[in-house]
């Protein structure tokens, strides 16, 4: 019986030998099989990638991200009206998703935002003003780990947005009439010029004051045909424009 066992153990160990030789394993990406004696055997993708997945989840990075914004992010789970990245400069990672680690994620978010220059101030500044906000938006800087929500982490400061202010004066040449207060060679409001070519009409009934004649060439008014100035004909206005106050964009 002994002799039996004996012989049964050697011939479990021989056979097992021959197997770990003659059995060929192939991996690659997409799946794990092993081929003995001429068969084929794969195991199925889903295991593999579902073990993978387990391992990827457990060792994995939660990054602090954190960003200058004109729009109002908290509680937000995406990003929008970004003016800065500030993400690499506050350079961490967390190993959870704890409501400890997000706070820490905002506190370091928040120190990141509280040394930016007045350069990159600036540069947010006109940032936002390239997106067309108004006087009084707030800008911000928001903190999230991860997937998580966006965190409120620091006010950068309040825009200022104000566009040029011009003034523009024409000015008829000698012998043409401003359109508006009818003075030989004045300043004209609405950029015209006029002279009186013919008078009086003498036809009856009169046509309507502000009757055109020709497409842009003149017009009626009394009995009196009056002609538009132009380049053409000398009577164009001289214009000259002036700034007011320059355009303003800045934080506050």
């Amino acid at each position: 019986m002994k002799k039996l066992y004996f012989s049964s153990v050697l011939f479990l160990c021989f056979f097992c030998n021959v197997i770990a030789q003659e059995v060929t394993v192939v991996e690659d990406t997409d799946n794990f099989s092993w081929t003995y004696q001429g068969a084929d055997y794969k195991l199925p993708t889903q295991i593999l990638e579902s073990e993978v997945i387990k391992i990827e989840e457990s060792v994995a990075a939660r990054t602090c991200f954190c960003v200058v914004s004109y729009d109002n992010l908290t509680n937000k789970p995406h990003r929008t009206g970004e003016c800065l990245d500030l993400t690499g400069v506050v350079n961490t990672t967390y190993s959870t998703m704890s409501q400890n680690n997000r706070n820490k994620c905002n506190n370091k978010c928040t120190m990141a935002a509280a040394a930016l220059t007045s350069a990159q101030k600036q540069s947010i500044a006109n940032c936002a003003c390239a997106a067309n906000k108004g006087t009084g938006t707030i800008i911000t800087a928001f903190s999230a780990l991860s997937t998580a929500d966006y965190l409120t982490a620091q006010q950068i400061g309040v825009l200022t947005n104000s566009p040029t202010v011009t003034q523009t004066t024409c000015k008829c040449p000698s012998g043409w009439l401003a359109n508006d207060t009818n003075v030989d060679g004045g300043n004209t409001s609405d950029g015209k010029c006029k002279k009186g070519v013919c008078s009086p009409i003498g036809v009856t009934p009169l046509p309507p004051n502000g009757t055109p004649i020709g497409s842009s060439w003149g017009f009626t008014w009394g009995n009196a045909i009056y002609a538009w100035g132009t380049t053409a004909n000398g009577g164009a206005p001289t214009c000259n424009t002036v700034v007011i106050s320059p355009a303003v964009c800045t934080l506050k």
